[in-house]
């Protein structure tokens, strides 16, 4: 499971290049970070305990794909015919849809937190540590990616006006 991504790149490159990035080398990287938290989760945990926070991050997971799908297949066109056509947007609904999704999957991680902090579980293997610094990490990527397509994607095609920041 890879570690922090770099979003430095992202802030440099036109828009095509920025959704092909996401598409192509960021959102492995998230569905990665998911996938080896579960299988960690999967040794740490007897039976019934691990099945609580596997649902929990089944939803993250479905939550991380809803985002993903919405953005390649209809977000990220739509930046790029915006771009081709020199327009804003006329609403923010595409964004905030997007923004959804985000919003879920950092509820649902602080849920996991709260669960792990109330201590009811034993591990079986490994250390409750570092599952929440593998949470941690998931985090602070899933956060750093979306600060940065949302100041530099997405921003310079929104025009409402009336709309609070995303």
């Amino acid at each position: 499971m890879s570690g922090q991504i770099e979003t430095d790149q992202l802030r440099e490159m036109p828009a095509m290049q920025f959704t092909e990035t996401v598409i192509s080398r960021v959102y492995p990287v998230l569905f990665g970070q998911v996938s080896g938290i579960g299988e960690y989760m999967q040794q740490l945990f007897p039976g019934n305990d691990e099945r609580i926070y596997q649902s929990l991050l089944n939803k993250i997971y479905s939550e991380l794909d809803d985002q993903y799908r919405k953005e390649k297949l209809v977000l990220f066109p739509f930046i790029l015919q915006l771009q081709a056509e020199n327009k804003l947007a006329e609403s923010c609904k595409p964004f905030k849809s997007v923004k959804t999704h985000y919003t879920s999957m950092l509820v649902l991680l602080t849920e996991i937190r709260e669960n792990l902090r109330a201590g009811d579980v034993i591990p079986v293997t490994g250390s409750i540590q570092e599952l929440v610094n593998l949470l941690q990490v998931f985090e602070k990527n899933l956060v750093a990616v979306h600060v940065t397509k949302d100041k530099y994607l997405f921003a310079p095609f929104r025009s409402c006006k009336g709309c609070k920041s995303l």
